[in-house]
């Protein structure tokens, strides 16, 4: 059993150990050693870049939030479904379990908001007042979608976006529900466009 003498015991030992000069060099020349192992130098490099493209990505993500809730219908939108949530026992467990790490719930109900969707929404709600962003309908999350004459705005960014069948059959779907589906792969349209492609579709 590890107990709380033997974690003292190994701390002191290993204080013993790097107090001697000549340890610490050996040591040292072996990690730089080891280091220099090109399976070794692969491995730390890839950790590396995961690393860094996580935080890059939380940033990110992070700046999308800020520019999203900066939006005042948007945040109020936001303000009164946290206010509905905290009314209600039920929400209150589901919110707790949120906590606990259940991604089939996260993913049910919440979608990162990206700096081209915001965009897209500026763009559709000068156009129409009943615009909204992250819209849900059914068992989908519309990217931007205007309520009167029920058309789904999608900016499908081509790292997300590589499955073109699923795209089809949630189009399809969408379709059969009343809804029609416009979609922009990796650009944002000029209003002129935008108002030509709501009118054609």
């Amino acid at each position: 059993m590890w107990t709380a003498e033997k974690k003292r015991k190994q701390s002191e030992t290993i204080k013993k150990v790097w107090s001697k000069p000549e340890i610490r060099e050996k040591i040292s020349r072996a990690i730089k050693m080891g280091m220099n192992r090109p399976e070794i130098k692969k491995k730390v490099s890839l950790s590396q870049s995961i690393n860094n493209n996580k935080t890059e990505r939380k940033l990110q993500h992070s700046n999308f939030m800020k520019k999203y809730l900066s939006i005042p219908e948007v945040y109020e939108k936001y303000s009164n479904v946290l206010k509905d949530i905290a009314k209600e026992p039920e929400e209150r467990i589901r919110r707790k379990n949120l906590m606990l790490n259940q991604a089939a719930y996260v993913n049910s109900f919440i979608k990162s908001v990206s700096a081209p969707q915001v965009k897209l929404y500026g763009l559709t709600k000068e156009i129409y007042e009943d615009t909204e962003i992250n819209y849900q309908f059914e068992n989908y999350l519309l990217d931007v979608a205007i309520l009167s004459i029920k058309v789904d705005v999608e900016y499908d960014g081509s790292y997300w976006h590589q499955n073109q069948k699923h795209d089809d059959k949630r189009d399809k779907k969408m379709n059969s529900l009343g809804w029609r589906v416009i979609r922009y792969k990796d650009c944002i349209p000029t209003i002129e466009q935008l108002k030509r492609d709501i009118e054609g579709v």
